[in-house]
């Protein structure tokens, strides 16, 4: 299957995630990409340049019509106002998606399958460190809709497992940044910006926690190791970078490179659509079996992307 021109369809095309992976593999490889959204006026204003010769922007029916060495499962709802807002509508989202990539293997079961999954999957109170050895619990006599979400993706890595004549591998994202996230989406670093942007004080709780944020490299470097690794792989694998960052931390270098202005006020409310989670990250690194190793720390990630960003936006 591996050659020096791979036919890659990528699912979410138009998603945060998806627009990362996208430039990186228009930049450093020769593949031949097959973009699916739900319409095609989604690409009108991609902010990706798309060689024709390389990049084919299509509609999502159209998806059977085509062969792959590879497909790429960027399908997801990331905004936490909108996991919030989707309730049951999640596990049917996922599965839509899901089920399109299973059928598809079934009659190609040469074909790769890297599946976009979350840290989610470890449950919706983490206060310590996961790792390999983590369980998910759920009182299942008591299930809400923070739990959807991680339901949802823990279903489908199920499947996966239970598959495992399969070339499917579930990535794990806990904190993702880049330069094409939504400011208008409802996160720490989103809303963080938006003060930055318009002058206004950020408001904060008092808990420090803890993120793990990757970058569109790293995060296309695990996926471009995943597509050149020779043998058989079924599994899951969580995403690291160098090292996890500290709200405080944050908030300092934004104030310092950045004039952010904050302050903390006690017993803020915070949206957390799958669960507060105060420490967020893994040490599973599982990855390591393909050969990944994360080259940007956090904090690293969130500098450079953020400069890039309010560049953009003061020009």
């Amino acid at each position: 299957m591996i050659n020096n021109r791979l036919k890659i369809a990528i699912l979410g095309a138009t998603g945060h995630i998806a627009k990362g992976l996208v430039e990186n593999f228009i930049t450093n490889t020769n593949h031949q990409l097959f973009l699916y959204s739900r319409s095609i006026d989604s690409f009108k204003n991609y902010p990706v340049k798309l060689p024709q010769k390389r990049a084919t922007t299509l509609m999502n029916d159209s998806f059977k019509q085509y062969r792959y060495d590879a497909i790429v499962n960027c399908v997801g709802v990331g905004d936490p106002q909108k996991v919030k807002e989707s309730g049951g509508r999640i596990f049917l989202i996922t599965e839509e998606f899901d089920q399109l990539v299973m059928n598809y293997l079934y009659e190609y079961p040469k074909c790769k399958y890297i599946n976009f999954s979350s840290g989610a999957v470890y449950g919706k109170e983490l206060n310590g460190i996961v790792s390999l050895e983590s369980e998910f619990k759920l009182a299942v006599n008591n299930i809400s809709d923070k739990d959807y979400y991680a339901i949802a993706k823990l279903n489908s890595e199920a499947k996966h497992r239970s598959f495992g004549e399969l070339n499917i591998i579930d990535i794990r994202v806990f904190s993702y940044f880049s330069r094409y996230i939504n400011l208008k989406t409802k996160y720490l670093i989103t809303e963080i910006l938006d003060s930055i942007l318009h002058g206004k004080t950020f408001v904060t709780d008092s808990n420090d926690i803890v993120r793990d944020y990757i970058g569109p490299k790293d995060l296309f470097n695990l996926v471009d190791h995943c597509l050149k690794y020779p043998n058989h792989l079924n599994l899951a694998i969580d995403v690291y970078s160098k090292e996890p960052v500290k709200k405080t931390q944050i908030l300092k270098f934004f104030t310092s490179n950045f004039q952010l202005k904050w302050r903390v006020e006690s017993g803020l409310k915070i949206l957390n659509a799958t669960g507060m989670k105060s420490q967020y990250y893994s040490t599973n690194k599982t990855a390591e079996i393909v050969g990944y190793k994360p080259a940007s720390t956090s904090l690293e990630i969130l500098g450079g992307e953020a400069k890039c960003i309010l560049k953009k936006r003061k020009q």
